[in-house]
């Protein structure tokens, strides 16, 4: 019988090496058929990988003397709702949006699909954001800096594009690419827009 250490270093293994061909990492997930409960699972671990390096930013901050304890508690606490809560929640909104606009493309994936593709790309796709916080650390150019603050984005949309591919039946990855990241740019726009 696998023990649960086996299994979860298996799951580690599939999300580290997902990058290797992520039309055959998204292929393998619809075809163990997951549950709500797995798919939920993806999406929250994901928002705690994001969470995790937003806890790392603040630290840094901290130690820096850039914010005080007393911010940096209600930072952690706003993180934590932000970015584990809610953006579990706003991930069903974006599964909601990407199934429609596939299926008006003549996209074959169903809506438990979707999400499978949504949430397994989010999940993906997180460690590049902790990637991105260790980066920060290092005498970047601003131009160079720019760049690391757009990688975690970037990554979740041609993770996305590969997975909404893959399970809607589109051929030409790049096509699903463009639209989404479109929409990402959108909704980015609009998160700064409410920010400010």
């Amino acid at each position: 019988m696998e023990s649960s250490m086996g299994r979860e270093h298996g799951f580690l293994t599939r999300i580290v090496f997902a990058w290797s061909d992520l039309r055959a990492s998204m292929r393998a997930v619809l075809d163990s058929q997951p549950g709500e409960g797995r798919l939920l699972m993806f999406a929250v671990l994901s928002g705690l990988i994001i969470f995790a390096a937003r806890a790392f930013d603040l630290t840094v901050l901290s130690s820096r003397g850039a914010i005080s304890p007393e911010l940096l508690r209600a930072e952690f606490a706003r993180s934590f709702f932000a970015l584990v809560l809610a953006r579990t929640l706003g991930l069903y909104g974006v599964a909601a949006i990407a199934r429609i606009v596939a299926r008006s493309a003549g996209g074959t994936g169903s809506w438990r699909e979707t999400r499978a593709a949504i949430f397994w790309a989010s999940l993906v796709s997180a460690p590049v954001r902790l990637l991105s916080s260790l980066l920060m650390l290092l005498p970047l150019p601003a131009i160079l800096a720019q760049g690391v603050i757009w990688l975690a984005p970037s990554a979740f949309a041609v993770v996305t594009a590969y997975c909404l591919a893959e399970t809607h039946g589109f051929s030409r990855v790049w096509v699903v690419f463009l639209v989404v990241a479109g929409i990402t740019l959108a909704l980015i726009g609009s998160i700064l827009a409410l920010a400010a």
